[in-house]
């Protein structure tokens, strides 16, 4: 992205069925930000769930 105004900013990525992951990065004119993001399935959602008896 371009012409975004200097200081912080809260990048945060998102996809279905996983949790969100967020990361703060402080911007500066005339410098490249990168942010890498590894999002992970929630612990609730990763286990089938167990039948009841």
């Amino acid at each position: 992205m371009t012409g975004l105004p200097e200081g912080h900013l809260n990048v945060v990525a998102t996809a279905a069925g996983q949790a969100p992951s967020v990361q703060r990065k402080h911007l500066r004119p005339g410098t490249v930000v990168r942010a890498d993001f590894a999002l992970l399935t929630p612990p609730e959602l990763s286990a089938p769930s167990s039948p009841r008896t």
